[in-house]
């Protein structure tokens, strides 16, 4: 009797994991439908920048060290990153309009990954990290390009599914975590990073073959791309503030620009000493090698959410799922704090809260900012946008620096006190998305 009712749990349990799977598979066969042209191009080749990046993002401030930078040092080092981004996305702004879309990022991402991936590698002192972060901020003068060739051709309704997709393959790329684990075991530290950096650079050359190959200009692009136009600092001023005011006079648009600061500028504290604060002596003092779990359980949640949990919300309810998973970093923050030192327990509570926020977080914002600006103001309107993002994060990294000295926890208070802003922001104030080209009262 008790061998049949266990042979009938197990049997249940069996039927619900293939279920699960099955749900999985159906769910991103629906999303992946969406993925044609432009979008499936640049998917296809996410992986060989997010898959380096990743690696670098978590080990580069351990590279930084080695060589000999403060934490001060690496502060100032995303403070300037932040910097010229701004200046870059500006200048992004003139280009996509003189160019169109596809030239603009072609063109940028050229001049910058592979360089500056080399640059990082022969790094000896901070001079070669400060002409490194100075050429691989060229790729944001493409970055609202790239956006628009991800989903200008797309349908409206697809939108959120190719973000959504975007989101899971940037994550997913910490999967391959434990291959620079390997390669950091084998090498040791500096060369082993050294090495990272070269097969990044090798992979981003690959990768941008492949999309010069195969992309091709939106009809918007064609359409709205002025060859012969001269760059004038006064115009694009102009023109830079009519945008400015275009995201003012819509309110929907202007609260969920001030969300993306608060969350960025939080995180960008956070990103900036995060590795540090756990490796430290002064903070959980956690083995450098052992750091790599966290990512990993970060991307196999956003993952898992992404697939599992997200096609289960109907889409009137995804603003009021989007207000609850805004709580997540600060329950996140709060854990990280509580966090004993040599204890990784805590830490992977908080990575697992992390991977629920932004699985919801990037396909919410930008689907919701693409659906309220029209095609015609959309590249210059966006660039606007991502300018002032980046702007308003430029003092992160030294703030996080600086604050990092004082007193390690103080970073992660004052990313606390902006979620909760930000949460609070989410719950009061955001609606459902307006129309496009149309003006909140």
């Amino acid at each position: 009797m008790i061998l049949s009712e266990i042979s009938q749990i197990m049997q249940s349990a069996v039927k619900s994991s293939v279920s699960l799977v099955d749900f999985q598979l159906n769910s991103l066969k629906k999303m992946a439908s969406a993925a044609k042209g432009n979008a499936k191009h640049l998917l296809t080749t996410q992986s060989a920048w997010m898959i380096p990046l990743t690696w670098l993002g978590t080990y580069a401030p351990i590279y930084m060290r080695r060589l000999g930078l403060s934490s001060s040092d690496i502060g100032n080092l995303a403070s300037l990153g932040m910097s010229l981004g701004a200046i870059f996305l500006i200048a992004g702004g003139y280009f996509t309009e003189k160019w169109g879309h596809k030239r603009t990022v072609m063109t940028f991402d050229l001049i910058s990954w592979p360089a500056a991936m080399l640059i990082f590698a022969l790094a000896q002192n901070i001079w070669w990290f400060i002409a490194g972060t100075f050429v691989v901020q060229f790729s944001m003068a493409g970055s609202s390009s790239w956006n628009c060739l991800f989903v200008e051709d797309a349908p409206k309704s697809k939108r959120a599914h190719l973000f959504t997709i975007l989101q899971i393959i940037n994550v997913a790329a910490g999967l391959a975590m434990p291959a620079a684990g390997m390669i950091i075991a084998a090498f040791g530290e500096l060369h082993g990073i050294r090495l990272l950096y070269i097969i990044g650079g090798l992979s981003m050359c690959a990768g941008w073959a492949w999309r010069q190959a195969h992309l091709k200009e939106t009809e918007a692009g064609k359409k709205h791309a002025v060859h012969d136009l001269d760059f004038n600092f006064n115009i694009e001023f102009l023109k830079f503030r009519e945008g400015l005011a275009k995201l003012k006079a819509r309110k929907s648009l202007f609260l969920i620009f001030a969300v993306q600061v608060l969350i960025g500028f939080g995180f960008g504290m956070w990103n900036t000493m995060y590795v540090i604060y756990l490796t430290d002596s002064k903070g959980l003092a956690l083995n450098s090698a052992s750091i790599t779990v966290f990512p990993l359980i970060y991307s196999v949640t956003l993952v898992a959410v992404s697939l599992i949990v997200i096609p289960l919300i109907k889409q009137k309810d995804y603003t009021r799922a989007f207000k609850l998973v805004n709580l997540a970093p600060v329950a996140s923050v709060l854990l990280l704090l509580a966090a004993p030192k040599y204890d990784m327990s805590f830490v992977v509570v908080s990575s697992i809260l992390n991977g629920i926020h932004a699985a919801f977080f990037l396909p919410f914002a930008s689907t919701y900012m693409f659906g309220i600006l029209s095609e015609k103001e959309r590249a210059r309107s966006l660039s606007v946008i991502y300018t002032l993002i980046t702007a308003s994060m430029i003092p992160a990294g030294s703030l996080a620096g600086y604050a990092y000295r004082l007193a390690p926890k103080l970073v992660f208070e004052c990313a606390l006190v902006l979620f909760i802003i930000s949460a609070y922001l989410v719950f009061a104030k955001l609606q459902d998305q307006p129309a496009a080209r149309k003006l909140d009262a």
